[in-house]
């Protein structure tokens, strides 16, 4: 056994012996980091023809459905895209949230430069979404607030031809 062991070193592996009844039986050879073993189960080739397939079978697709493509003719535009009216709302939504901050900050501190800030924000977010009752009432409330009461009643006015039974804009009024 020793003269194996001395004639082929490279058989040696610690996982690949087994001692039984002190004496060193192998296995297995050794298998070394780098070395490529097949088996049975290898599935290196098989993913490759599975890949193969798959791109085979979609180009085919493409291609069958390619006169179908050809022959239909193109809609109408709409007159206003999705994704127009969700970025124009998110716009909105997001210069609404603006100026619900700088409005908390003017609140805490008190400086004036919030308050300009706060309206210009509001501003953005109503000319966003002028249907939008809340948004200009944050806007008159905000006027209000920062003491330009001509402007908080003109912005509530407002508000109030388009919907005369708004709770909060009178409450506002009755404030001004």
């Amino acid at each position: 056994m020793e003269a194996v062991q001395l004639l082929f070193p490279e058989t040696l592996s610690f996982h690949s012996a087994s001692y039984f009844r002190g004496t060193l039986f192998f296995e297995t050879p050794a298998v070394f980091a780098f070395d490529r073993v097949s088996h049975a189960w290898d599935t290196e080739k098989t993913n490759f023809m599975i890949l193969n397939r798959l791109f085979l079978s979609v180009l085919c697709a493409s291609l069958a459905a390619l006169p179908s493509l050809a022959q239909t003719t193109p809609a109408a535009p709409p007159a206003v895209p999705e994704s127009q009216k969700v970025s124009a709302r998110a716009d909105a939504y997001y210069n609404f949230t603006m100026g619900h901050i700088y409005e908390q900050q003017f609140e805490q501190t008190g400086a004036g430069e919030y308050a300009t800030r706060a309206i210009e924000s509001y501003k953005k977010a109503y000319a966003l979404d002028p249907q939008s009752p809340i948004i200009g009432e944050r806007l008159a409330e905000m006027y209000w607030k920062a003491q330009r009461q001509h402007d908080a009643i003109a912005e509530a006015n407002q508000i109030l031809k388009n919907n005369p039974d708004d709770l909060a804009t009178h409450r506002l009024l009755a404030l001004v």
